[in-house]
């Protein structure tokens, strides 16, 4: 999908990405902790 070609076009050019997946509709589907674990791990990955 479209998320796929901006992922790739941004690692193309050396752009960090990160999406979140998600149910936007359905707060029940939210996994707090996975979301917090992939958003430090972006974090990190932008420090170094």
């Amino acid at each position: 999908g479209g998320m796929m070609l901006l992922k790739k076009a941004l690692d193309e050019r050396g752009i960090p990405f990160l999406a979140l997946d998600g149910d936007g509709a359905d707060r029940r589907n939210h996994h707090e902790g996975q979301i917090n674990t992939r958003l430090e791990a972006f974090l990190e990955m932008l420090d170094k």
